[in-house]
This record gives structure tokens, C-alpha cells and sequence, in this order.
């Protein structure tokens, strides 16, 4: 019987895995990536919604940001209850439905993006597992290529679904410039994967903590949530993640002397 991997171990394998995982995104799914985005052009949506839950709802989540300034669309990030729980039958058509799922098998998911399609909505999957039921569900359908994801805490399959999002986007958008930004995702990757052995001292006294907050904001909320949950998930640090406009909005006042935060602050 092969030894039990030490806590931690598959999600740090994993996070390493992150380059090699964009690289063949971009080679496996670049054409089908162009083919849906003359798709999108062609119909001129008037908005967007974009449907999950958990890590690929904070993905969700930077995209929005994504299609509102890059494209000018309108975009909802989905209530699944209003379908599956309320019944409500919701006008779609003309619209664009993407549903976010790492396996493709979240129920409320599946069954909202079924929904929309029945309602004229195009609809769109993005997953890391392309037979899975949400696939099935969906009109077009953009794979992660990620590989098996062993890890409950997923890693890879979130910075999959960022890139997955953004080629879309960029080639929609018909934005060369940020199209070929896409082919040094891998590198940079590798690069930031290099900080590792640095941030041992932070982590450390990080896991002394029982509470946190992380914040950010616009482009980044998305991984400050994704931060928290990590946070949550990995370590059992009740962490919660705000925007650095609302921060400053009443819950600056817990943020005492010693109070870890974290900040997500990235140049530009």
C-alpha cells in the first residue's frame, strides 16, 4: 500500500502543476476558444450570466470583470436557487449563459444551465471534465485540460478556469495584444512558483492565527475570495475576504493591533 501523502502534499503538487496545465490549454483549446468567440460576435448578446458555485464562482466572478470592461456586456453572476429551488422561468433568449464547474457534476449548475438553453439562452460549459453532465447540458463546451484534480482544495483548475475566461474574452474582443500575453502565462507561472521557499515565514505565522481578513479589489476580488476559502478549506482560519472600498465601510474596526490581513495588491 503506498504511504499516505502528508498534509498539504497534493494541493502544493498540484499548484506546481499550474504551468505545464495553462501551456496545454492554450495548445489543446486555442481553436475551439477562437471558433465560440466568432460565435459571440456574431450574436451580439445583450448580457451575460455566468452560473457556479465555490472556487469556480470566484473565477466567475473575475470574469465578470473581464466581460464588462473588455466587451461593454452587461453581466449577472447566477442565483441557481431562482431555478431549481423557486421554479422561476427566466426570459434568456439572446442571451449568453456560462456555467463554471471543475467536474461538471454540481447539480444546481447543470440543471440552471439546461434551463437557460430551454429558454433560447446560447449556452456555454467550461469544465474540467468535458463528458461530464454539464458538458451534456450545454451548447459549446471549452475543456481545462487540467487533469485529474486530487486535491479538495482546487488549485489548478481555478487559475484554468482565469485563463479559460480571459483567452475568451481577448479573442472575442479581437485584442491581439492580450491574445498573445496568454502564451507567457506559463512562464510567469513558473516564475511566481519560485516564491515558495519565501513564503514559509508568512505561512507560519499565518497558521497561528484563528481569523484573518483578505482584501483586494476589481480584478483581483476574485483572488482574495478565492484566498479566503483556500484559507478556510486548507487551514481552518475563518477568513473573509472584502473589497478594500468596503473594508473601509465598517469592517475596519475588527482590524486591531496584530490582526492579520492579507492584501492582494498587484502592480497596474
Amino acid at each position: 500500500m503506498a504511504p499516505r501523502p502528508r498534509p498539504g502534499q497534493l494541493m502544493l503538487d498540484e499548484i506546481r502543476e499550474q504551468p505545464l496545465v495553462l501551456e496545454r490549454l492554450w495548445r489543446e483549446e486555442g481553436a475551439a476558444v477562437t471558433a465560440l468567440a466568432r460565435r459571440l460576435r456574431a450574436r451580439r448578446p445583450p448580457a451575460v450570466v455566468l452560473a457556479a458555485r465555490g472556487t469556480s464562482d470566484n473565477a466567475a466572478l473575475y470574469g465578470r470583470y473581464l466581460i464588462e470592461t473588455r466587451l461593454g456586456i452587461p453581466v449577472s453572476l447566477a442565483a441557481p436557487s431562482v431555478v431549481t429551488l423557486y421554479g422561476a422561468r427566466v426570459r434568456w433568449r439572446g442571451m449568453v449563459a456560462i456555467g463554471l464547474s471543475q467536474s461538471g457534476r454540481s447539480p444546481d449548475i447543470v440543471r440552471f444551465i439546461e434551463a437557460a438553453r430551454d429558454a433560447g439562452a446560447l449556452t456555454v460549459a467550461i469544465t474540467n471534465s468535458p463528458g461530464a453532465p454539464l458538458a451534456r447540458a450545454a451548447d459549446e463546451v471549452l475543456a481545462l485540460h487540467a487533469g485529474r484534480e486530487r486535491s479538495v482544495a482546487a488549485t489548478k483548475t481555478y487559475t484554468a478556469q482565469l485563463t479559460m475566461l480571459s483567452l475568451l474574452v481577448a479573442h472575442t474582443a479581437e485584442d491581439r495584444r492580450l491574445i498573445r500575453a496568454h502564451q507567457a502565462l506559463p512562464d510567469a507561472v513558473a516564475s511566481a512558483l519560485e516564491t515558495i521557499p519565501a513564503v514559509t515565514d508568512a505561512a507560519a505565522h499565518l497558521s497561528q492565527a484563528s481569523e484573518c481578513l483578505v482584501t483586494s479589489r476589481g480584478y483581483n476580488f476574485a483572488t482574495a475570495l478565492e484566498a479566503a476559502l483556500k484559507l478556510k478549506e486548507s487551514s481552518r482560519i475563518v477568513a473573509e475576504a472584502l473589497s478594500s472600498a468596503d473594508l473601509l465601510h465598517g469592517p475596519i474596526a475588527v482590524v486591531e493591533r496584530d490582526f492579520p490581513v492579507i492584501m492582494v495588491a498587484p502592480r497596474g
